[in-house]
């Protein structure tokens, strides 16, 4: 299958402003990307920036705007997604110019920004490798790899990392369902009256923080635009919403994390933009996607081998009832926080704190709805996030 490869220049006067969009162009998906951390386009609106993304091509544009988030508190948040009163963060100043590149022979560009236009910069370099293939099993999505890098000479803590999307399906009609995998580290978003077409995020690499479909009329309308408040929460997972069943205007969240950062120590994540005709569809070519990134990109893992696990469920049954056990196994003296969450992120209940390396049970001793609910053990560095099905 033919396909398409477009570079295009934005000319801004102000030359702190200028910035490129390379358009990625499988035959069946069209994603722009730049080197600002905008994920589509410069501005925000389809009429706005045509061509930002488009599943299937010939399709109508379904993005209003993205962008690629970083940050540790509510005072540092950078980022190239909007901002309230109708503003675009403009937090990341060009290092490198977005460019072609040749690593495997298909659609690659690369570029790097830092921190610098954060009004309290932490000296952090990241940079972005896009990656897209024509072939036909892997040709509905693009994937995007973050090298964060500190370029400072003081360590920076407790980081989380992520995109946020602001879908229109149709574009700008608030008629959305919006929906997540955690087994396939997805969110995704379709319209209210079919499936599609479906379209969204998934984390290639490594686990999830959070996958949160972001509630536009709470957290957007009422200040036309995102405040950093909230994409800080939504990041470190402080607000979760795992499903969005009213049909709406919603975003979709992905991210990852906490990570530290020594002085020049880098940490890499990587994440697909993709699209399916279906529910079904969208989750096999996620997981298609993700066969593909580990066969021809498969980066290491970030910090330590997989077998050095710090928390293990080594009694962790899929279907539960009332009175089961979980047995967990910590390998840290590190201190974890044990809730268990519903489909829509409520907190149903709260295990407690545990500290120190031995065995725990958890028991389950109070009736709960059925349905699918998170168990997430939380620590400052490590963290595990397992799916469970309650049935009575």
């Amino acid at each position: 299958m033919a396909y398409l490869v477009i570079l295009l220049q934005i000319i801004n006067f102000n030359t702190n402003l200028d910035l490129t969009i390379a358009r990625h162009d499988t035959g069946n998906i069209i994603l722009q990307v730049t080197d600002r951390a905008h994920i589509g386009g410069e501005t925000t609106g389809t009429a706005n920036i045509p061509y930002g993304l488009r599943y299937p091509r010939t399709g109508t544009d379904h993005l209003f705007f993205g962008g690629f988030v970083i940050t540790n508190s509510r005072t540092y948040v950078a980022d190239g997604h909007y901002a309230p009163n109708y503003r675009i963060d403009r937090d990341f100043r060009i290092r490198d110019v977005i460019h072609r590149v040749s690593r495997y022979g298909l659609q690659e560009y690369e570029a790097s920004y830092i921190d610098s236009g954060h009004p309290t910069p932490k000296n952090i370099k990241v940079t972005q490798y896009t990656l897209a293939s024509p072939e036909p099993n892997y040709d509905d999505g693009v994937i995007m790899i973050f090298t964060i890098k500190n370029e400072g000479n003081t360590s920076v803590e407790s980081l989380y990392a992520g995109i946020i999307l602001d879908l229109d399906l149709p574009g700008g009609s608030p008629s959305e369902l919006a929906n997540t995998d955690t087994i396939r580290r997805c969110v995704y978003q379709r319209r209210s009256t079919t499936e599609n077409p479906t379209v969204g995020i998934k984390i290639l690499s490594p686990n999830w923080a959070n996958l949160a479909c972001l509630y536009n009329p709470t957290y957007v309308h009422p200040y036309y635009g995102l405040p950093d408040t909230f994409k800080y929460k939504f990041l470190r997972g402080m607000i979760r919403q795992y499903a969005g069943v009213t049909a709406s205007d919603w975003s979709s969240v992905a991210s990852v994390g906490p990570f530290n950062l020594e002085p020049q120590q880098e940490y890499v994540c990587a994440f697909a933009i993709l699209g399916g005709t279906s529910i079904n569809d969208f989750l096999t070519n996620a997981d298609s996607i993700q066969a593909f990134y580990d066969r021809l990109v498969g980066i290491n893992e970030n910090k330590k081998d997989k077998k050095d696990k710090k928390v293990i469920l080594l009694i962790s049954p899929i279907i539960l009832s009332s009175k089961s056990k979980l047995q967990l196994k910590v390998n840290t003296d590190e201190e974890f926080q044990i809730n268990l969450y519903d489909l829509c992120g409520k907190l149903v209940h709260s295990f407690g704190k545990i500290k120190g390396k031995k065995i725990y049970t958890l028991t389950l001793d109070k009736k709960y709805s059925k349905g699918v609910y998170f168990l997430r053990i939380e620590g400052k560095e490590n963290y595990l996030t397992k799916k469970l099905v309650y049935l009575k």
